[in-house]
């Protein structure tokens, strides 16, 4: 293992270790969901995966960020999602959802009921707002990332 390599995956664990807990096996089975056989994550790309969850965590509740990750994983499980997974647009969808969901929850004012529209039978692509509005998160995170870096140049 060369010292570039050392220093990542010190900081990984670091990061892992950060989580604890239940979190922390969530954590290893979501970046499983980034692994293949034919192309594994360098340490380098499995820091920078464990920087942008620690985002999600100061963004997202706890609760919000668990359910995404275990509906992830019940989704492989079923054979519904597709790995490896090449960034965390369908984490952070799902996240929106459950958050979306939760603001529904509190009460408000009753609404006149109206017919529901009938549900698309096909997969409707994201727009291309919602592809630029996921690609400026992704961007943050990664200067965030690169944040954590400069601050600890010799681990």
């Amino acid at each position: 293992m060369s010292e570039t390599e050392l220093k990542f995956a010190k900081r990984a664990i670091a990061k892992i270790a950060e989580m604890g807990g239940a979190d922390m096996r969530l954590v290893l089975d979501y970046l499983k969901l980034f692994f293949s056989k034919e192309q594994p994550l360098s340490l380098e790309q499995t820091f920078e995966i464990l920087c942008e969850v620690d985002e999600f965590w100061k963004t997202y509740p706890a609760e919000i960020w668990q359910k995404a990750v275990q509906k992830l994983l019940a989704n492989k499980v079923s054979g519904s999602l597709k790995t490896p997974l090449l960034n965390h647009d369908l984490l952070i969808d799902e996240m929106e959802l459950l958050a979306d969901f939760e603001r529904d929850d509190e009460p408000h004012e009753p609404v006149r009921q109206t017919t529901k529209p009938e549900p698309p039978t096909q997969f409707i692509p994201p727009t291309a707002e919602q592809k630029a509005q996921a690609a400026q998160h992704l961007q943050a995170m990664k200067q965030v990332c690169s944040r954590q870096r400069k601050a600890y140049p010799n681990d």
